[in-house]
């Protein structure tokens, strides 16, 4: 999908083949006054999964004489619905069954601006715009709303996870704050906040049987619709992962890492940890868990939690960079992403592979709800995604895909469990490279580029690059 001017025009990705085209697409403005504030960009132009319907929010088509929200046939580019536009459009969730999505929008705090406005008077304005988080049950192919809600609370950049987990929405903000909410009627059943700094990523919420697990201060095991605790991890530190990996959880803090049963939360093994601890990934193909610490690289035993690999990072990624997140990649390999540099490591042997530079784009292998790509991505980390475990054979009734782009979709999910994800780096000299992880090799594999406006698609084996009003794609050649 290209938008370029007032064009938007879907292409094929694996010839260049034009889909359709829809010469007239403005955009109405944006709510928050600054055009490309970063925190802004990658929204109102959405896929909703498995269901080829394109939402784009805040454009007008010939004879709209107001902003819209309107679904798109994504195959034919065909209007399907439209209604009034909302603010900005941030994602788009898949529910359990049924063609309905959670549609999440940041709706402006249009007094809190003026206010800040008038306290800036004489100054640079603020970057950082107030919203609350408002979130709206529909059905994609009709544009039937079932209900609108929307959190009161004031938020300003930050980062927030927002998923679906069974019956239930829940909204983690910075790790201090989780709010519940019923599917069914959109309406509030519980928050719990904990006092303190919020830090990043969100953790994700899972559900284990009848149970859900959250971590803030400490790895809770609730019930969904009353909050009541089941049991409790706690002496973590400063809780930085959560895994469910079969019938335990794993928890991992600045102190420790554990792993608890998840029906009962009795606790099966625990390795002290040396701060500056990463998430944790499960292994599945070796049943074992990676992460990092202030000490270096380790691969456990998923199930004895035995150290395996214990790697001291070389310098400076030990000394000056502390990683903040951590990507399985290959089919042995960690990608470790600190402020400031990107790095990977064998996690059979613990050696080095490379180091890449500054994070600045990540290409993921199968871009789920929310998730755009992150050209130029400012962040240490890639950008949190808002998720939902959902039903894949439900969602597809009624879908608007055609038989063939469903099983292009099964190519994709493989793609996850492959590890094909892509990243771009910069070096201090400004110089910039995507490249990813060889599943083979294990080793280092990508190209320099120039420009700005790129996109990798490792499944599909190609590269996209916009180059002023031309669009280029290239296939992948393993050298």
């Amino acid at each position: 999908m290209v938008k370029s001017g007032h064009g938007l025009t879907a292409l094929d990705a694996r010839d260049g083949r034009q889909l359709w085209a829809l010469p007239d697409v403005k955009g109405s403005g944006p709510t928050h006054g600054v055009e490309d504030a970063p925190y802004y960009k990658g929204r109102n132009l959405l896929e909703v999964p498995e269901m080829g319907v394109l939402l784009l929010n805040r454009m007008k088509l010939p004879g709209d004489s107001e902003g819209q929200l309107m679904g798109m046939n994504l195959e034919t580019g065909e209007r399907l619905w439209n209604q009034p536009q909302i603010d900005d459009l941030k994602g788009v969730i898949p529910l359990p069954t049924g063609p309905d999505v959670i549609l999440i929008s940041i709706h402006l705090d249009r007094k809190m601006l003026a206010r800040n406005a008038v306290l800036t008077a004489g100054r640079a304005p603020s970057l950082y715009y107030p919203y609350h988080l408002q979130f709206r049950r529909l059905n994609p192919l009709t544009g039937e709303t079932r209900w609108t809600t929307e959190y009161p609370a004031t938020f300003y950049t930050s980062v927030q996870n927002v998923s679906v987990v069974g019956n239930h929405l829940f909204l983690n903000h910075s790790n201090v704050l989780l709010v519940c909410f019923d599917l069914a009627t959109g309406s509030q059943l519980w928050e719990e906040e904990t006092k303190g700094l919020g830090y990043f990523p969100p953790l994700p919420v899972e559900k284990a049987e009848s149970l859900v697990i959250y971590g803030q201060k400490t790895v809770r095991a609730a019930d969904a619709a009353t909050n009541k605790i089941s049991w409790e991890v706690k002496n973590l530190g400063k809780v930085t992962g959560i895994a469910l990996c079969d019938d335990a959880v794993l928890s991992i803090g600045d102190d420790n890492v554990t792993a608890a049963d998840a029906r009962t939360g009795s606790e099966r093994w625990r390795i002290r940890t040396h701060g500056h601890a990463t998430n944790l990934l499960w292994d599945k193909s070796s049943d074992t868990v990676v992460y990092v610490d202030g000490k270096g690289l380790h691969t456990a035993e998923r199930t004895t939690g035995k150290l395996l690999v214990n790697t001291k990072l070389d310098a400076p990624e030990h000394d000056v960079y502390h990683p903040v997140s951590i990507r399985l990649a290959g089919s042995e390999a960690a990608v470790l992403i600190a402020r400031g540099e990107v790095f990977a490591y064998n996690t059979k042997t613990g050696k080095h592979i490379v180091t890449a530079g500054k994070l600045v784009g990540f290409y993921p292998a199968y871009v789920l709800p929310g998730e755009p790509n992150a050209d130029n991505q400012e962040d240490s980390t890639p950008p949190q995604r808002v998720s939902g475990n959902f039903d894949r054979e439900a969602a597809r009734d009624g879908t608007l895909l055609s038989i063939a782009a469903q099983k292009n979709l099964a190519e994709y999910r493989s793609a996850v469990e492959s590890r094909l994800d892509a990243y771009e780096t910069q070096s201090e000299d400004g110089a910039r490279k995507i490249w990813w992880i060889d599943e083979k090799t294990n080793l280092q594999s990508g190209f320099g580029v120039v420009g700005t406006q790129h996109d990798v698609s490792r499944q599909l084996g190609m590269v996209f690059a916009v180059e002023k009003n031309v669009i280029h794609g290239d296939k992948i050649t393993p050298k």
